[in-house]
């Protein structure tokens, strides 16, 4: 939302000039030396317009001046030309979620009637509310949500949810994405990468200077840390567990220095399988996978 400074008038009040189309919106005050403007993205049979004021009572005299069309050779269209998705095309949620998925005919002169069609009902439950569908997820799977317009079945539209399950555990508190496409499918959560860093960061500092902690990974290849002790949210500088595609097993400041690297005697993490890593902190030093023990640096 924009907003700029204006003085008032004598009496209190503010002069106002507004230009409205169907994409954008103009607002012009004081004596049109304070401009403001923003594209707008109406729905299509959104042919109305309405005041209101937030924080108090105010008075408004309206006047209204239609503006004239600068095309001369437009043509009126009566039949629907195209369905368009106005949500979108791919979503992801998880069994018990819902979303809200729209459709429009154009031109927005045209019937709006859309009718929708579910190829998986056991899997949704969904409510219409004319262009607007609410899905509510109920079990695992894929589903087809097809929107067709009334007037011209042959225009449809085809919407997918993925439906997952999110019975992932954890005790970490406020642990969620930083950065990348992590999702979560039944008790595992999941990240595909093949270039750039992607971090999954608890939100809320650890409460105490001695835990455990304890993750199930399974990877191929690239580079996998686990981050235990970081200042916050950004892991930069952040002390890291690495593996990798060799049996090394690395403390380090992320980013920066390694503190110390350690041989797992020709154990490989990555091929495939699920490892159990437990980390054991301590005050002075601490344990990886029971099998190497480094000395900790003053935090």
């Amino acid at each position: 939302m924009d907003s700029q400074s204006v003085k008032r008038n004598a009496d209190g009040s503010i002069d106002l000039h507004l230009y409205v189309d169907r994409s954008s919106l103009e607002v012009f005050a004081k004596g049109y030396t304070v401009a403001g403007a923003n594209q707008i993205f109406p729905a299509p049979n959104s042919l109305a317009a309405s005041v209101f004021v937030e924080g108090g009572a105010a008075k408004a005299d309206i006047a209204l001046y239609p503006l004239k069309g600068v095309w001369k050779d437009k043509q009126a269209v009566t039949k629907p030309l195209e369905l368009v998705q106005a949500s979108p095309v791919t979503n992801n949620i998880y069994v018990g979620d819902s979303l809200d998925l729209k459709a429009y005919v154009m031109p927005a002169s045209v019937s709006q009637a859309v009718s929708w069609s579910v190829d998986q009902p056991d899997l949704v439950s969904v409510t219409e509310d004319g262009n607007k569908l609410r899905v509510t997820a109920l079990q695992r799977g894929v589903v087809k949500v097809t929107a067709t317009s009334k007037e011209n079945p042959s225009l449809s539209k085809v919407f997918t949810i993925n439906i997952s399950r999110n019975d992932f555990k954890t005790n970490v508190p406020d642990l969620k994405a930083v950065s990348g496409k992590w999702y979560v499918d039944g008790e595992s959560l999941y990240n595909q990468n093949t270039s750039a860093n992607d971090y999954y960061m608890g939100g809320q500092k650890i409460p105490f200077p001695e835990y455990n902690l304890d993750v199930d990974l399974k990877y191929q290849k690239g580079l996998i840390n686990i981050f235990y002790a970081s200042e916050n949210v950004d892991p930069r500088n952040a002390y890291s567990i690495q593996f990798g595609d060799n049996d090394k097993i690395r403390l380090y400041r992320f980013m920066g220095e390694t503190i110390a690297e350690n041989s797992m005697n020709g154990k490989h993490l990555n091929e495939g399988q699920f490892h159990h890593v437990k980390l054991v902190k301590t005050k002075w030093c601490q344990c990886i996978c029971g099998r190497c023990r480094i000395p900790e640096p003053p935090i």
